[in-house]
C-alpha cells in the first residue's frame, strides 16, 4: 500500500488541526510532516531575489515529492487558510510552479464552528488548482470536541484516495 503524507496548515502549537494531523498519522499507512520546520519567512519577492529559495522549503518540496498521497489538514481564519501556510505555498510555488502536479490532495478542515471549515475548504481547492494538485475531494468537521472519538472520519478521509 502507498504510503500517504499528512501536513498541517497551522504553525499554533495546541492547534486542534495539528493534532487531528498527528491523529490520521497513528495509521501504519500515513506519514506526518510538521511544517513548522520549514522555518521559512513569509514569502516576499524581496526575500527571494536577495536569498533564494529558504534551504528548508527544498526540503520541504522534497519530502512532498516523495509522496503521491498528500492530506492537507488546515485551520479556518475569517474563511481562508492561515497566513503560515499561504506562505509556505508561496515559496513552494515560486521554487516549483506545479509542485502538487501528479499528487493525489484531500483537504480536511477541523473546526470548533459548524460549517466545519467549509470556506476554506472551498478557497484552498481553488488555490491549489494552480499548482496542478489533482483534488480528489474534501471534509470537514465542525463542532470539534476533543473529546469525541473521530476514528470514523479518519477511516472516511483515508477512503477518499480509494475513489
Amino acid at each position: 500500500m502507498e504510503k500517504i503524507l499528512v501536513i498541517a496548515g497551522s504553525n499554533c502549537s495546541h492547534s486542534i488541526n495539528q493534532w487531528f494531523a498527528q491523529e490520521i498519522a497513528k495509521n501504519d499507512n500515513v506519514d506526518f510532516l510538521d511544517t513548522r520546520k520549514a522555518d521559512a519567512p513569509y514569502y516576499s519577492i524581496d526575500i527571494q531575489e536577495k536569498e533564494g529559495i529558504v534551504p528548508k522549503i527544498i526540503e520541504l518540496y522534497n519530502k512532498i515529492h516523495s509522496y503521491k498521497k498528500l492530506i492537507i489538514v488546515t485551520p479556518e481564519y475569517n474563511g481562508y487558510v492561515s497566513s503560515f501556510f499561504k506562505s509556505i505555498t508561496d515559496w513552494l510555488s515560486r521554487y516549483e510552479r506545479f509542485y502538487l502536479e501528479n499528487i493525489d490532495v484531500v483537504i480536511v478542515s477541523v473546526t470548533p464552528g459548524a460549517r466545519a471549515g467549509a470556506s476554506v475548504r472551498e478557497s484552498l481547492s481553488k488555490m491549489l488548482s494552480f499548482t496542478n494538485a489533482n483534488i480528489l475531494g474534501d471534509y470537514g468537521i465542525g463542532d470539534f470536541d476533543n473529546t469525541k472519538d473521530y476514528s470514523k472520519d479518519i477511516t472516511n478521509i483515508l477512503a477518499m484516495f480509494d475513489k
